[in-house]
This record gives structure tokens, sequence and C-alpha cells, in this order.
């Protein structure tokens, strides 16, 4: 779902309280600035100077009203990069964080810069997948792997676009798969009515949900962005007596909607994609949110391997948000690349597309389209309990 910021109101309110306390280290404006995970420098060998020095790019939200989005994953990626050199000292690696605010327009200027410094071995992001698409063209003419945390449009990674991009968590297309086989191997809906908000988001989440559940689908109907009342649809639905009803779009018109689908007396399970994972779906919504099934590509932290949400929390002194362990796996893949004794950009790349280990969010393995190898992508339910997003279970596209 982190498209362009224009759809990421759905998301800021889940992981806005995750920013606060975790930005004294990164300059709040608009421009470029280069910030090193540590002051400390590695340890110089005998004939002076670190055994290996690298640098790794970070492209995003550091500021302004979307950087709640990509602090998480920042903090992760500067978590990995904290142990790496306590773990190997003579090796300086170095973060660079680049702030975009969210803003395409501001991200191609950040990544123009990065060009140039050879230094940087690859760069973490975008972090949304407007920005992403912007900058895609401009890191490839110098051959920087990208790994973005968060970008899930399907069209960055379509027929193979840009060989430099990838990302560590499904794309919308993978999501919608997965939902759609929930609808059909958990929830076991003999009948399915999928609603979508007119949207390009919603509109291909549902197109993608019908054509997995097949048979089943009983119904169909469109609303629209900004939508209030919705009459038709409801009679629509309880006409049809779904077992099940997906919706494709933004909170903002869930909520209202679900609510007034339990005030017609329909007891269908109401599922929906990641564009609803927000505190304010059950605030609209009401009691009526009680026991709705939200999709995400994100891990909760809770749910992560290792200690890595330990970690986090004892260095931020917050829960790991959304796209946190992302973030830290990101890194990882280029910390390994570097200690594997890769230090320009082709070595990197091609370390990064044959990388097959596993992660604290997923197992990391990409095909050849940079996507995660359909092998190892999962999508995450998470059941709506008492107004949380309770994690629920993992399900393949």
């Amino acid at each position: 779902m982190v498209k362009t910021p224009s759809l990421l109101v759905s998301v800021i309110a889940v992981v806005g309280v995750v920013a606060a306390g975790c930005t004294d280290e990164v300059s709040g404006s608009a421009t470029a600035v280069d910030v090193p995970v540590t002051t400390t420098q590695a340890p110089p060998t005998e004939g002076g100077g670190a055994v290996c020095r690298a640098r790794i790019g970070f492209l995003g939200a550091l500021s302004g009203q979307f950087a709640a989005v990509a602090m998480p994953a920042l903090n992760g990626a500067k978590l990995a990069v904290e142990k790496f050199r306590k773990r190997k000292p003579d090796c300086a690696v170095d973060l660079v964080m680049l702030d975009t605010q969210g803003d395409a327009a501001k991200a191609v200027p950040m990544a123009t810069r990065i060009v140039p410094d050879r230094d940087v071995v690859g760069v973490i992001g975008g972090a949304f997948s407007g920005e992403s698409k912007a900058i895609m063209p401009i890191l490839a003419s110098s051959g920087v792997p990208m790994i973005s945390p968060s970008a899930t449009a399907t069209e960055l990674t379509a027929s193979g676009r840009v060989p430099v991009f990838h990302r560590v968590l499904a794309s919308d297309e993978a999501q919608a798969a997965a939902a759609g086989r929930y609808l059909k191997d958990v929830a076991r809906a003999a009948k399915v009515f999928v609603v979508n908000d007119s949207g390009q988001y919603g509109t291909a989440l549902a197109d993608k949900v019908k054509s997995v559940v097949g048979p089943a689908l009983v119904g169909t109907d469109t609303v629209q962005q900004g939508q209030r009342g919705f009459p038709g649809t409801i009679a629509k639905i309880t006409a049809t007596a779904p077992d099940a009803v997906f919706f494709a779009g933004i909170y903002t018109e869930a909520g209202p909607l679900l609510r007034e689908l339990r005030a017609a007396s329909s007891t269908a399970k109401f599922v929906a994609g990641d564009g609803v994972y927000d505190a304010q779906f059950a605030t609209l919504a009401g009691p009526a949110a009680q026991g709705a099934v939200i999709t995400c590509s994100c891990a909760p932290a809770e749910r992560t391997k290792g200690v890595f949400a330990d970690e986090y929390l004892s260095r931020y002194g917050t829960p790991a948000g959304m796209f946190a362990a992302e973030g830290f796996d990101a890194a990882t893949v280029f910390l390994d690349a570097i200690e594997s004794g890769r230090r320009n950009r082709e070595d990197v790349l091609r370390f990064v597309k044959t990388y097959d280990k596993p992660g604290v969010a997923r197992h990391l393995k990409f095909d050849g389209d940079g996507d995660l190898d359909p092998s190892v992508t999962t999508v995450w339910t998470y059941l709506v309990t008492a107004g949380r997003f309770v994690p629920d279970q993992e399900v393949r596209p």
C-alpha cells in the first residue's frame, strides 16, 4: 500500500508514535544529510585506515508529515549497521541518510547526489512507491543496487523493469492473491462479495482477489473515495447473502461501510487490504470493526525472528513499528555483501540477486524481477480486536 503520500494517511496513524523520540539523530530538512550511524571511526589497521570502508544510502521521508512511515525502517537499518560495526570494528560502514519528505520531486535530487559517490554501494529505498519510481532510472544509470523496505506498487517490478530494484516484502498483487487465498482456504467462504473504492490501488486489488476466488464470487460493487452513505452497496451485498465481503480501498470508506453492513444485520466476514490498516478504521466502524481481518505485507514485530524486537526496544525505547524489520533486513543484505568482500556496485548487485538467507521478517530470496521469490513470499493477516490490529497468521499468495 505504501505508494505515494496521498495514500499514506492510512499508515501514519498506526506508526506515528514510533517516530517520537527517535529522530534526534536525523536532520529535519529536505536537503541531503550525510550522517554516520556512529561518530566513532573503525579502528585503523597497522598500515593505517580500516580494512574495508563503504557507505549505504537510506532514501525516504526523514522529516515532514510522512516521516512517521519511514522512520521505523530507518531505525531498523541503523540498528543493523550498528550491530555490524560492533562485530566488525575494522570495517567502517556508514549510513548516508537522504531526506525526501515523501515527495517524489524531492527524491530526484537526492538520488542524483548519490550517483557520483562511488563509496555508496547500495540504497535502502525508496520508502514509498512514488519516489521509488522517480529515482529508479537515476540509480539504474549508475548501477546502484536498491532494496526497498516498504514500496509495494506492483508496477515497480513489472517485467524486470529496472534491474537494480528489489524489495523485501510482498507486492500489492501478491498481497491481493494472499487475501484471495485467505478467503478460500482459511475463511472457507463459499460466497464472496467484492467492493472497491474506484482508485488505482483498490481496483487492482479487487481484480486480483476476484480472479483468485473464482466461482465463489457472487457480486461486486464500486464506491467512490470520499463517499458517505452506502445504501446501494449494502442492498446489493445483503441480496446475495455472502459469507465474506472483501473491501479493496482505504479505511475512510471501509469503516463507515462496515458499520452500515452490520446495521443491516449482515454477519459476513469482513476482509480488507492494508489500505485499511489504520487506527481510524476502528474509530469509524465502531463496534462493527471487531473481528475484521486486514492483510498487510508488513511483518509484525512480535513475530519477527531472533532478538530483533528486544534489541529494537532496547535501542529506541519503543516497540518496532511497521517496516522496522524490513529496514533491518534490507540493510543486512548490503552488509552481508560488504562482509563477503563485495565493495563496488557491480559486485554488490550480483550478490543481492543471488541472496538466499533468513531475515528477521522473512526469508530473503529475490526473483528475476526484484520481487521476493514466490517460494518465500508471505503476507500477514491481522485480526481487529478491541480496536487493535492483532497478528493472526501468515498466508502465501
